[in-house]
């Protein structure tokens, strides 16, 4: 038994056999009650389920889907899955119902409604989502197969990190943030390759001057995008910056000085000062493209740039390749 939200629902094998399903109650022992009936009639052959109560309900494996990945994935993307499983919820609702009607020719109908509306990248993120949900439902036994893996990949997508900024630009991005709260935090993002999120929730206990590095921790209010924490070393830009840390308490960049900085006013206040010196395309993501793409045509290893980023494999950051072409490694053999 287990409960999801004020009812209770039952969960329990006769055989092979799994049946699950709401006791439609928010009494426990009334569900209890009604879950040993159940078990006991089904047992006993004397009541049968019909089809539709046997079968798995979208919106059931959703809640579950979601419960189990929450432990295993930081709040923000937990919250980005749940809001891109419940708009194709919302779309199949009235058509399906059920788990196993999901099909190929559902998820290609979805796909091309999505594509109707956002860009290509945003609806392939889309269909990973829903494809990830519905391999769990094979692993768990609820589907022979994952329909998923019949749909064609989507044909020109730009893959590759092309924005960032030159150096002209950078020295107009630190003229224009000079005197303002986005200051230093944007100057520790260019110097660092920090999220966004990790840069806000930044404290001073977490840089060490001494041995010139910074820790990304996770924390009570935080927790990074792979839930991994990770070193990055304190470039001497930012030594000024962090001056006297161990003196001081708290996040390391504030508001006026006096309050917690809010993410989207974060983004929304820097795009402003970026709209008035004409780079309308530049956000605060831009910076840690940025910082990625000096490091690689600096001749950086992309193992180590990866590690920095905080990138589980290399895979991510070799999408920068396309700004260091000069780079022939292929050409230091020598046969």
């Amino acid at each position: 038994m287990y409960k999801r939200g004020k009812i209770w629902y039952y969960d329990f094998y006769i055989g092979k056999k799994r049946y699950r399903g709401s006791t439609s109650t928010s009494s426990k022992e009334l569900s209890l009650s009604y879950a040993k009936k159940l078990y006991t009639d089904l047992f006993q052959c004397k009541h049968h389920l019909n089809d539709n109560q046997a079968r798995l309900r979208i919106s059931d494996f959703i809640d579950e889907h979601l419960r189990l990945l929450k432990s295993n994935v930081s709040d923000d993307w937990h919250n980005t899955i749940k809001y891109l499983l419940f708009q194709f919820e919302h779309y199949i609702k009235g058509n399906v119902s059920y788990l196993d009607e999901i099909d190929l020719h559902l998820l290609e109908d979805y796909r091309n409604h999505r594509l109707s509306v956002t860009k290509k990248s945003t609806t392939k993120n889309a269909m990973v989502v829903i494809g990830a949900m519905l391999n769990r439902a094979v692993k768990y036994g609820y589907l022979p197969k994952n329909p998923a893996r019949n749909l064609e990949p989507l044909c020109g997508i730009q893959i590759n990190k092309q924005r960032f900024l030159s150096n002209d630009e950078i020295q107009k991005v630190l003229e224009i943030t000079k005197n303002t709260y986005l200051e230093n935090l944007v100057l520790t993002v260019l110097y660092t390759g920090m999220r966004r999120r990790e840069a806000i929730h930044l404290e001073y206990q977490d840089i060490d001057l001494e041995k010139k590095l910074i820790y990304v921790r996770n924390k009570n209010n935080f927790v990074t995008k792979s839930r991994r924490e990770r070193v990055v070393p304190l470039h001497s830009k930012l030594f000024n910056v962090f001056q006297d840390c161990e003196q001081k308490k708290g996040v390391c960049f504030l508001y006026n000085r006096d309050r917690i900085i809010h993410e989207d006013t974060a983004s929304r206040n820097f795009k402003e000062l970026m709209f008035k010196i004409g780079l309308a395309d530049v956000g605060l993501h831009t910076i840690r493209h940025t910082f990625a793409s000096h490091a690689l045509m600096s001749g950086i290893s992309i193992w180590e740039v990866a590690k920095w980023l905080g990138h589980s494999t290399t895979y991510v950051t070799e999408l920068y390749g396309h700004l260091c072409p000069e780079r022939r490694e292929i050409d230091r053999l020598n046969i």
